[in-house]
């Protein structure tokens, strides 16, 4: 499980806020951030990246299972969500 605590207040929020598209993080976080909390947060969400997609894929391939459960017990897993 990864503690998501640590990116409260990144700086992604601004950057949808202002309707930009972000090409070079790491010089658009120096240039924006305005506490060190807020250059600190995205940080760590950049540098944690490669391990939130691992687990979104992990997560996935976790939910076909229990998708191929559900189908042998005979419901249909969208019926079942709702």
């Amino acid at each position: 499980m990864i503690n998501t605590d640590k990116y409260e207040g990144h700086l992604i929020d601004k950057a949808i806020e202002d309707n930009r598209s972000v090409w070079c993080w790491h010089d658009w976080m120096l240039k924006n951030a305005e506490t060190i909390e807020q250059y600190n947060a995205t940080n760590y969400l950049l540098n944690d990246a490669p391990k939130l997609l691992a687990e979104v894929k992990r997560l996935r391939e976790e939910n076909k299972k229990y998708e191929s459960f559900l189908y042998f017990e005979g419901f249909n897993p969208k019926e079942v969500i709702e």
